[in-house]
């Protein structure tokens, strides 16, 4: 998570210092001995490449500007800032390339401006370089780059059943489907920063098509279907069982489990088992306006090397604005949620009224869900930014809080 803390530093001439902190925006002071160091949020982040940026108003005096860089607060490296020496009244942008990191490693920097007045530091902000197959969420472009080659071309228009009701024929669907089934699973997976699912496997495909099957024929939904059920069969059962379920087939099927609205769907379910990091392989299964996932027993599991400190959907950072659902959620394995505060606060600190959903465990990892009670149209303006905070999780015996943004783009 990136956090940008603004520091304005006033030296008066009676030698009185006085901070002022102000989220996102730094106050202008016409003062002729007025310096401000503000650092900014990331630029682009890459596997071991990232742009880091700041601000300073220098009033005049000749000042040189560089940044603090490192995997700590102790930060123990230093870059000249582009430009690096300034001497000007106005506000001035700088920034910095910063070449061979560790991928997938959390760096710490700073801006620092030293004139003839003083040494003044810009408050300290994080990133996370890139690992192999995943997306910089603090990195507008890479998402919209992302929603535009993973999300949009994995739509499918049909999914050729070649199955009916009148025979009770499960019949299949088109490996396209299939194929695009996947991709937009693993789009959702990326965006959280969690290893693709590997493969849908036939036994389970099959299966999950006699599941789909049965709900056609009886025009519902249910994950224990009774044997008197038109077209029953203990393997669709037994898919129903073990599966989400939806009133849709293929790749729209998933954004209806990612969305997971319903005022059964309280704790998010669908959506936490499809980013259960640890899936390498599930099962599908679609007929003409039903269709099922095979998400849980049965799966081949394999626990990643790496995985996220968190789970956040909608997630930290660029977000598109479409995909935004009513619930959001925040995971973590074997965490305690039963204590936890969550607040949110809009992008000038008025807080957002939410209400906790009841916490069910079982599902996926470990969730807490919550609804963020905000207009219909409160996301159409691009890049509106929301603030949560979460108090009291406790994960290892230990409590801890975490913060993160979410900001809401509109897709060109």
């Amino acid at each position: 998570m990136v956090r940008i803390k603004n520091i304005s530093i006033i030296l008066l001439l009676m030698t009185t210092i006085l901070f002022s902190c102000e989220k996102d925006i730094v106050e202008k002071v016409d003062d002729e001995n007025f310096t401000t160091v503000t650092t900014l949020s990331v630029e682009s982040v890459d596997l071991t490449t990232a742009t880091i940026r700041g601000n300073v108003k220098t009033n005049n005096f000749e000042t040189v500007v560089t940044f603090e860089y490192g995997e700590t607060t102790s930060y123990g490296n230093i870059i000249n800032a582009n430009p690096g020496t300034i001497n000007n009244d106005t506000e001035t942008n700088v920034n910095a390339e910063l070449i061979g990191l560790t991928e997938n490693m959390t760096y710490h920097y700073r801006l620092k401006a030293v004139n003839t007045s003083g040494t003044f530091y810009g408050e300290d902000v994080d990133f996370t370089t890139n690992e192999e197959g995943n997306v910089n969420t603090q990195d507008k472009q890479a998402i919209i780059d992302l929603y535009n080659n993973q999300f949009l071309t994995s739509y499918v228009y049909g999914v050729d059943w070649t199955g009916n009701t009148s025979n009770c024929e499960a019949g299949t669907i088109s490996s396209e489907a299939l194929a695009k089934t996947l991709q937009r699973i693993n789009y959702y997976r990326t965006m959280v920063g969690i290893p693709d699912v590997e493969y849908f496997d036939d036994e389970l495909n099959a299966k999950c098509q006699q599941g789909a099957l049965m709900m056609l024929a009886n025009n519902a939904l249910n994950h224990n279907p009774p044997t008197s059920w038109s077209c029953y069969t203990t393997e669709g059962a037994d898919a129903a069982g073990h599966s989400n379920i939806a009133t849709n087939t293929a790749s729209a099927s998933i954004d209806l489990y990612m969305l997971d609205f319903g005022s059964g769907n309280y704790s998010a379910g669908h959506r936490r088992w499809i980013l259960k990091p640890s899936t390498k392989s599930m099962g599908h299964g679609s007929a003409s306006s039903y269709s099922m996932l095979w998400v849980f027993g049965g799966v081949e599991l394999e626990t990643p090397a790496n995985i996220p400190e968190f789970i956040a959907w909608p997630v930290k950072g660029y977000m598109p604005q479409n995909l935004i659902p009513d619930r959001w959620s925040f995971s973590i394995k074997n965490a305690d949620f039963s204590n936890t505060n969550i607040s949110m606060t809009d992008e000038s600190g008025d807080n957002i009224p939410l209400s906790i959903e009841t916490i069910v465990n079982g599902y996926g990892e470990n969730t807490i869900v919550w609804v963020p009670e905000v207009p219909y149209n409160y996301w159409s303006i691009d890049e509106t930014t929301v603030n949560v905070k979460l108090e009291n999780v406790n994960t290892e015996g230990e409590n801890k809080d975490y913060e993160y943004s979410v900001i809401a783009i509109l897709i060109p």
